[in-house]
């Protein structure tokens, strides 16, 4: 990918690979490759991050990381139930097709989206999030 990456002289804008993308749509980039950003990152930073991965002195938790592990877990308990419901990319969790399976769905979808599935759910499926989310907390607090 070393062409992809800009000479000293050049801004990131004059070559950049990704120009047609918007600043949202890289900071989503970055999410569904795993990188941890900053949502108030610009533009140059995020293409950085994604040409050069970010070091892990510079990765941030996001907040909403937990709620989009635990939707994916709360769609894999119920795979069989919710998979022909399924109009996001979450469809995609257990794809039979390997080449489109994706094990992290709920990464490539906005915060809004997310709090927006979490606060869809109906209170029992709510409360099952929550104890997913409290479960994955203990475990990586032990």
């Amino acid at each position: 990918m070393d062409h992809l990456r800009p000479s000293s002289a050049a801004s990131v804008d004059d070559t950049d690979a990704f120009a047609d993308l918007n600043r949202t749509e890289l900071y989503q980039l970055c999410r569904r490759a795993g990188l941890k950003v900053n949502p108030a990152w610009d533009r140059p930073q995020l293409v950085a991050a994604i040409q050069d991965s970010v070091p892990n002195d510079c990765a941030v938790e996001h907040p909403i990381d937990e709620l989009r592990e635990a939707l994916i877990e709360l769609i894999s308990q119920y795979w069989r139930t919710l998979q022909p419901q399924l109009k996001c990319p979450a469809k995609y969790l257990k794809h039979f097709d390997p080449e489109k399976r994706d094990p992290r769905p709920c990464f490539g979808c906005s915060d809004v989206q997310v709090m927006t599935c979490v606060s869809t759910q109906d209170p029992a499926n709510l409360q099952r999030i929550y104890q997913i989310r409290r479960g994955q907390n203990e475990c990586r607090n032990s």
